[in-house]
């Protein structure tokens, strides 16, 4: 995971259509939406797993296919980081027979979820990895590939068709010391906008828990947050915290310190790692429309408003906001789904976020018909009986609303899949 911020224009995000030429085949599902952070390269102990679970964590990392016992009886799933899932693997000897090995024997725990392939890979390997990629799916259709790539439009457009993804990761980190960088939000519209043009390919959202240097500051609960309900808006169905915990000073921040002890991140996001689960669970079998601003009468960059044609609409915000570059967010960010249908008009389900991570508000939400309220921390619809309901969101919280009718019809069981 690189911790230079890149810097970048998006331009025009209209881009060409990867479905035809990249969809894979594999079996591979999300499952339980993915909820994981980025390790620091160690072996997966009793404690960590322990740990990650009480954490809220579902994916943790391995080093060898024997840890996968211990998080199976966590309840956890894997990703596993090994030096054969290397395209120096595909030699046609013995380190291939060896990267065999290692597949027959991890496909087989009920642990197993995904390979780690590459984080951030230069264009020059992307060829290479494709190739890794379709024998591993090849050999082993149920479970992931995974690559973290940079969030640059022109990369993403030579990396889809090479590597042909089951799921798009990309990272993009913004809490600087003194400001907030720009690009969050325009990445996040970049990446849902690529992955529903790759056939509706699933994506996760690799966001900052940390402090790199003094250039940077460690995320505080509200904006951890606005991370966390910002990415449901877009229709990930993936988080992914980056890191584990910080290398050495001056770094801070992470899940745990350098002592090992859970740091205040790891507190902050045990309630909305739950969270996440719960509203990516609900959003699931819904499409994704688009998720657009309410409060500025000049947007970031590429950030679409609130059109009037929106069968969802909040009162008492006014479009009086300028965005600076830097500044933090402000205003609400609405994103919209529905059960049948693809276009605006059609939404019947919504994301509502607080961009603002230092301030609690409470407005009124209008919609297309009697309105039921997702309790995140239940799992549980609660029908209002009105068009109009009140909703408090916390400083950079979420909350989501769909139409009751298109709710009933849903009637979500909320066991995990076994995926």
């Amino acid at each position: 995971m690189c911790m230079v911020l890149l810097a970048f224009a998006f331009g025009n995000l209209s881009h060409r259509c990867f479905a035809e030429e990249f969809v894979s085949n594999d079996g591979w599902t999300v499952g339980t939406p993915i909820v994981m952070y980025w390790g620091d390269g160690k072996a997966l102990t009793d404690a960590r797993a322990e740990e990650a679970a009480v954490g809220g964590y579902n994916v943790v990392w391995i080093t060898a296919v024997a840890q996968a016992k211990m998080a199976e009886q966590k309840g956890l799933r894997t990703i596993l980081m090994h030096p054969l899932l290397s395209v120096d693997s595909l030699d046609g000897g013995s380190r291939q027979a060896s990267l065999d090995a290692l597949i027959d024997a991890y496909q087989k725990s009920p642990a197993a979820y995904a390979y780690l392939i590459a984080d951030e890979p230069p264009l020059p390997m992307l060829t290479g990895l494709g190739r890794l990629v379709e024998y591993i799916r090849l050999r082993d259709p149920g479970h992931l590939s995974y690559i973290n790539i940079f969030p640059l439009p022109s990369y993403v457009e030579e990396y889809m068709p090479a590597v042909k993804p089951s799921l798009l990761s990309q990272d993009y980190y913004q809490f600087k010391s003194d400001h907030d960088s720009t690009g969050y939000l325009q990445n996040l519209q970049y990446t849902s906008q690529t992955a529903k043009a790759a056939g509706g390919i699933p994506f996760m959202n690799v966001v900052q828990a940390v402090a790199f240097d003094d250039k940077w500051r460690v995320p505080g609960a509200g904006e951890l947050r606005f991370l966390n309900y910002s990415t449901l808006a877009y229709g990930a169905e993936g988080i992914h915290y980056f890191l584990y915990g910080p290398t050495s000073p001056p770094a801070s921040g992470g899940l745990i310190d350098t002592n090992g002890t859970p740091t205040s991140v790891y507190d902050a996001l045990k309630p909305l790692n739950g969270e996440f689960v719960e509203v990516a669970t609900e959003l699931q079998p819904l499409n994704f429309i688009g998720a657009y601003l309410k409060g500025y009468e000049v947007n970031p960059p590429e950030i679409p408003s609130l059109p009037a044609s929106s069968p969802f609409n909040i009162s008492g915000v006014a479009s009086t906001l300028t965005y600076t570059a830097g500044d933090p967010l402000k205003g609400i960010l609405l994103g919209l789904f529905n059960l049948d249908g693809k276009t605006l008009e059609d939404a019947t389900f919504v994301v509502v976020v607080n961009n603002d991570y230092t301030t609690e508000k409470t407005y009124t939400l209008s919609g297309p018909g009697p309105l039921s309220v997702f309790n995140a921390s239940t799992g549980q619809w609660i029908a209002s009986g009105k068009n109009e309901v009140s909703i408090t969101l916390a400083k950079g919280g979420g909350i989501l609303v769909g139409l009751s009718s298109d709710v009933d019809r849903v009637n979500k069981d909320h066991s995990p899949p076994n995926t």
